[in-house]
């Protein structure tokens, strides 16, 4: 804040990093005089300047002419140039000696086809979690890499070797995840499709790296701000309900499928403040997948209903969260995790038959936290009885409040010989089981129960 007066009235061209300077000397080449830079646009110390800025990043990126990426620099004192052979990148073409019977002669052009995951998918600026929502938002794009220059737009990507456009079958050139502007008449289409975008760019999100805890959701939300727009459009468009609601990193549209990510993690994953409610994959700093992002989104009906979806946010609807609780109605049962060490294979023992111990195999039970008690009771809510590509449903365990719990896992029945005989038996818990009267708020004398997880 002290210099925020000096800035304002000049920034002293020695002071700037080597990669700032450098990227000045690149928009004075192409005759542009305005230059966004994050780190002196907003004021550093401020926690309400950071407030007002972050909420309109989207639109930074967005309503840019170029972004600039010193995509093999670790920081600012990297650069955009780099010593190299030009000889080494530049396009060999070849002439075929024989003649193609539409076209005559072929012209072949060789290069690495590892360049461009090498370059840009796998380089230093790209593991970075806020450069995901630039790379994506920026309508042209152009990168500093290690070895070349390449340009990403709307419609192509290119290198200085393939200048025209990358062919496909280069490595990582469709990596990029694009937003294109929805047509009404492709509704009841794509809409699945844009649902199934999201899954993907969140488990491509989560495995980058975030210095601010805190910015897990508000370094993507000018990308969910895209979505909410795709995602309106579509339903409109197929005559649907547009109300599309933003929970935290999900949408209301296909809800129960998206609480059905899965934890990468090998150490504690939860994060120590709180971010996002335990439901959501914001909660995790880890890496999160979907087990459904490689197909359509399972969109049928499940055995759970949302009755009510509810979020806080600090002020932007798309960015930090304060609380969010989801109340659902569905079969849910509780049961213990059987000692490793007594079976071949992991199993369950359902708790609530008396003495009977009802062993289910064939299931896997994934926590969130890798180092979570797993002897004290669980209770499973379960989403699908016949989940092919996704998981079951989820593992939680009450708070003390009355019908309130916190996700600690996802179960998965496995796909195998024994899978219809271990469905009937694990059907046969949720049918028989008598839940505790203070882990829910209503029963509706059938299978049925309503909780809230927070």
């Amino acid at each position: 804040m002290e210099n925020a007066a000096d800035f304002q009235n000049a920034i002293p061209f020695t002071k700037l990093t080597r990669t700032f300077r450098d990227a000045v000397a690149v928009a004075l080449y192409l005759g542009i005089n305005y230059l966004w830079i994050d780190s002196l646009c907003i004021i550093q110390d401020s926690a309400d300047d950071w407030q007002r800025e972050s909420v309109l990043m989207g639109r930074v990126y967005s309503g840019s002419f170029l972004n600039i990426a010193a995509t093999d620099s670790l920081d600012g004192n990297g650069g955009l140039f780099r010593t190299r052979n030009v000889l080494a990148v530049a396009p060999h073409k070849l002439e075929t000696p024989w003649n193609n019977h539409l076209w005559g002669s072929e012209e072949l052009v060789t290069g690495n086809p590892h360049a461009f995951n090498e370059d840009v998918v796998n380089a230093p600026l790209n593991k970075r979690a806020w450069v995901l929502q630039e790379r994506v938002l920026a309508p042209r794009t152009v990168h500093f890499a290690r070895t070349q220059l390449y340009w990403e737009c709307l419609t192509q990507t290119a290198s200085e070797c393939f200048t025209d456009h990358l062919p496909d079958f280069i490595d990582g050139v469709m990596s990029k995840p694009k937003l294109y502007p929805p047509l009404p008449e492709q509704a009841s289409r794509y809409k699945s499709r844009l649902l199934q975008s999201w899954l993907l760019l969140i488990t491509e999100y989560t495995t980058r790296s975030l210095t601010v805890a805190s910015d897990r959701l508000v370094a993507v939300s000018g990308i969910a701000s895209k979505f909410q727009d795709s995602f309106q459009t579509f339903l409109a468009g197929a005559h649907e309900d547009s109300s599309v609601k933003y929970l935290a990193g999900l949408w209301s549209y296909g809800l129960l499928d998206q609480l059905l990510w899965l934890p990468h993690a090998l150490e504690q994953s939860r994060n120590d403040t709180y971010i996002a409610p335990s439901w959501s994959w914001a909660s995790q700093h880890e890496a999160v997948t979907y087990e459904s992002q490689k197909y359509a989104p399972n969109l049928g009906d499940g055995l759970v209903e949302v009755l009510s979806t509810e979020i806080e946010t600090i002020s932007d609807p798309l960015g930090q969260v304060t609380s969010g609780t989801l109340r659902l109605k569905g079969p849910m049962c509780k049961v213990t995790l059987a000692d490793a060490a007594e079976y071949a294979e992991e199993v369950i023992v359902c708790t609530n038959f008396g003495d009977q111990r009802l062993e289910i195999s064939h299931t896997v039970f994934q926590f969130d936290d890798p180092d979570a008690d797993r002897e004290q009771p669980l209770y499973l809510l379960r989403f699908y009885d016949n989940a092919d590509i996704t998981p079951d449903g989820l593992m939680l365990r009450p708070t003390v409040r009355c019908g309130e719990h916190r996700r600690v896992g996802i179960f998965d029945v496995t796909g195998d010989s024994e899978t219809t005989r271990t469905r009937d038996r694990f059907s046969k818990i949720f049918q028989d089981s008598k839940v505790d009267e203070h882990v829910y708020e209503a029963f509706d004398g059938k299978d049925r129960y309503t909780i809230s997880i927070v």
